[in-house]
C-alpha cells in the first residue's frame, strides 16, 4: 500500500513521506487526491452534465446501481438542505425588526476599590459596605413568554425557485 501511495507522490513529497507526521501525510494525500479529481472533472464534465440529467428524467439509460443509490442519497441530503435554508430564512424575518439593547458602562477605578479593600492597622474604618454606595432595586417580575409553534408552508410557489438565477433566451 505504501509503494502504491509512493508512486503517487512527486520526489519533493517522497521526503515529506518518510519525514513528517502520519497526519501531515493523510492532509497531503488528501490535496493531492483532490488536485486529480479536480483534473479528471475537467475532462468528464459533459459527460457528468450528462448522466445527471438522465437521472433526473430517470430515463431508461444503464447506470450502475451504486451510482442511482449515491444519486437518489444526493437528492435527499439536497432536499433537507433547502428546506432548513427556507425554514431559516422564513424565521429570520421576523427578527428584523428587534433592537438590540446596549450594555452600560461600568465605572471602574482599580486604585479606589484596592484602597477599600487594603487592610489598615492605624485607621479604624468601618465596614466596607459604609463606603459603597448600595442601592436595591426591586424587579417586577416579569409575565412569562412561552414560545408559540410557528406553522411554515414549505411548499410556496416562491420558494421553488429561490436563488435560481433565469437564463434568459
Amino acid at each position: 500500500m505504501y509503494d502504491l501511495l509512493l508512486m503517487d507522490l512527486s520526489m519533493n513529497n517522497v521526503d515529506l513521506f518518510y519525514l513528517s507526521n502520519n497526519i501531515d501525510l493523510k492532509r497531503l494525500r488528501h490535496n493531492t487526491l483532490n488536485k486529480k479529481t479536480q483534473v479528471d472533472m475537467s475532462f468528464y464534465i459533459e459527460r457528468i452534465k450528462k448522466q445527471t440529467n438522465d437521472l433526473l428524467s430517470e430515463s431508461e439509460m444503464e447506470i450502475d446501481d451504486r451510482i442511482k443509490h449515491a444519486f437518489l442519497n444526493y437528492i435527499r441530503l439536497t432536499i433537507d438542505h433547502l428546506k432548513f435554508i427556507d425554514k431559516r430564512d422564513i424565521i429570520q424575518k421576523d427578527y428584523v425588526n428587534i433592537k438590540v439593547k446596549k450594555e452600560k458602562e461600568i465605572n471602574f477605578n482599580l486604585e479606589k476599590t484596592n484602597k477599600l479593600m487594603e487592610k489598615r492597622d492605624r485607621e479604624k474604618i468601618g465596614k466596607l459596605t459604609d463606603s459603597l454606595d448600595i442601592k436595591i432595586k426591586y424587579k417586577k417580575e416579569k409575565k412569562m413568554f412561552y414560545p408559540k409553534k410557528k406553522v411554515i408552508n414549505l411548499k410556496d410557489d416562491s420558494l421553488r425557485t429561490k436563488g435560481v438565477n433565469k437564463k434568459k433566451i
